[in-house]
């Protein structure tokens, strides 16, 4: 549900988050708004333009909300760029010390992985 409230706030310049919603997955960007009509029927922000009341029609199973950015947003965008980075470093390239520190992390995460 969107917040009309916070919407009738934004002003040009403000930072929103857009909260883009897929199937069953959810992910967030935070975004800057660049444009609102006269009657704010409409906002845009950069990389996606034409927010009716605060939603936008996506495909045929995407839809995007505008919504505040919380801490909560923040943490979860934190997450996954760090999860995204992990998952295509080049482990190769460190030295045994390197990996070896690595291996003792995952050892205190009592998460059991298969080789």
């Amino acid at each position: 549900m969107v917040d009309r409230e916070w919407l009738a706030s934004l002003k040009v310049g403000d930072e929103v988050a857009v909260k883009e919603v897929y199937m069953s997955s959810t992910s967030y960007t935070i975004t800057v708004v660049t444009k609102i009509t006269p009657k704010r029927r409409t906002i845009d922000v950069v990389g996606h333009s034409g927010f009716n009341d605060g939603k936008q029609g996506g495909g045929f199973s995407t839809r995007r909300f505008l919504v505040p950015v919380t801490e909560e947003i923040q943490n979860w965008i934190s997450r996954q760029t760090l999860l995204n980075k992990i998952e295509h470093f080049p482990f190769k390239v460190l030295k045994t010390e390197q990996l070896q520190e690595i291996q003792a992390i995952l050892d205190k995460s009592n998460v059991s992985v298969e080789v």
